[in-house]
């Protein structure tokens, strides 16, 4: 509990935190506007902030929102691992608890922190989509052209498949919360772990199956691009927190 209140004591990432739960249901209001115009309403469950189907600012909010939540989770609780090399407090803290138990507790709030705040944000755009568009009939898509098994699943199952692809990315960046954190602990460079985590993370998304297509349901990917997709990312944000874990409680000389 003692990093959490850390991270619950700052105003200031208090508010980035409301605003990334509140942010996604910004999509409620332009699909209102969007209904208004046209006559018509989606289905609630293609009103959801994933499903980016609003027509006039393209992806403009899922843009700012998933393009930039690793330096968001990065100031929220990546930050105070780099606080406490600069100022020395973590001394004091890794000789009360041990230099792994202080690292293993930074991760696990890293990564339950993060997934829990896009899990809830996502959530409450749902929910929020079902309350306004609840009855709407309008679907954009050609429930007729079943092309394969995972779209006839997704048509079929609506608000599941929403839910799956929410618990999807919510793990996803909460993976890359966790490797920015274990980078924060390790590098001690606020400059270079932002610099890297920003770059590596466009590369992802400007990429030919950018990892974006993990967060967009009732789209035209399918299991035989989503699931490597996947497991690629999972891998390398995997593999990134491993390496400089061992490099910490492994091969990190010790303080005489």
């Amino acid at each position: 509990m003692f990093f959490w209140r850390k991270t619950w004591n700052n105003r200031l990432r208090n508010i980035f935190i409301v605003l990334l739960i509140f942010f996604p249901t910004l999509e409620v209001f332009i699909h209102i506007r969007q209904a208004i115009a046209s006559g018509t309403a989606y289905y609630p469950d293609y009103c959801s902030f994933l499903s980016c189907n609003t027509v006039g600012v393209g992806h403009t909010l899922q843009s700012i929102y998933l393009w930039l939540l690793p330096l968001y989770m990065l100031f929220i609780f990546s930050n105070d691992c780099i606080w406490d090399f600069e100022s020395g407090y973590v001394n004091l803290i890794q000789a009360k608890m041990g230099k792994k138990k202080y690292i293993i507790e930074n991760l696990k709030k890293s990564f339950w922190g993060a997934s829990g705040i896009i899990c809830i944000g996502l959530l409450l755009n749902l929910l929020i989509s079902h309350i306004v568009f609840f009855g709407a009939a309008g679907d954009k898509y050609d429930d007729e052209l079943i092309i394969n098994t995972f779209y006839r699943f997704e048509i079929e199952h609506k608000l599941l498949t929403n839910i799956i692809f929410i618990l999807l990315c919510s793990f996803v960046l909460g993976m890359v919360s966790m490797a920015s954190t274990m980078m924060s602990i390790s590098i001690k460079n606020i400059k270079i772990v932002y610099g890297f985590i920003f770059t590596l993370w466009i590369a992802l998304c400007l990429k030919k199956n950018s990892v974006v297509l993990l967060f967009q349901p009732h789209s035209e990917y399918y299991l035989d691009t989503l699931i490597p997709l996947f497991l690629e990312v999972v891998f390398l944000f995997g593999v990134i927190c491993l390496i400089f874990y061992l490099k910490e409680t492994k091969f990190e000389k010790k303080n005489i």
